[in-house]
């Protein structure tokens, strides 16, 4: 019994972990995504899309913000076609159908600024819902969330963006 037991949260915890790590590489693409609009990057040369096909996500929506125009979230979702094109028949138990991921702050280029300016709104305020990106991030996350059901959709963020993500959820319940 003791060993079925510890079997179990194992099980439990190799699942957690991937999970965590599959909404590191979407968060991890949305970094890429500014980065890669930075740096002129076509859809042939772009290095974002790399850390969400093999997962058979695809990207359907980028959060840009209307200040400067950068991107700090994008919404994914699962790609039946991609999946069953590799013989996966269904979506794995426990996979959301949408998830919206959130970057951080970004220390390059135009961003700085405005990543800096919700840093500061944070720091102050310790809310982010005067942020511009605040309103673009929540309305992305209750249109995903029509769609699908709230229980198929996941929000992700690192740092600033885990700031956003705590504060959107919390906005759409």
């Amino acid at each position: 019994m003791i060993i079925w037991f510890s079997w179990m949260i194992c099980v439990c915890r190799k699942k957690e972990n991937y999970k965590r790590t599959v909404f590191s590489c979407f968060i991890q693409a949305v970094y890429l995504l500014e980065i890669d609009r930075q740096e002129n990057r076509t859809e042939e040369n772009a290095l974002a899309p790399n850390w969400w096909r093999s997962f058979k996500y695809k990207l359907t929506q980028t959060l840009i913000d209307e200040r400067d125009g950068s991107i700090f979230g994008a919404v994914l979702e699962w790609d039946r076609a991609a999946a069953l094109a590799d013989m996966i028949l269904i979506r794995p138990s426990g996979a959301p159908k949408a998830v919206l991921a959130l970057r951080g702050t970004l220390l390059k280029g135009p961003t700085i600024r405005r990543d800096i300016e919700d840093d500061l709104r944070f720091l102050a305020w310790e809310s982010l819902r005067g942020s511009v990106r605040f309103k673009v991030a929540l309305e992305a996350l209750k249109s995903v969330a029509e769609m699908y059901g709230s229980s198929n959709v996941c929000v992700a963020g690192h740092s600033l963006g885990a700031g956003f993500a705590l504060q959107v959820g919390k906005g759409i319940s």
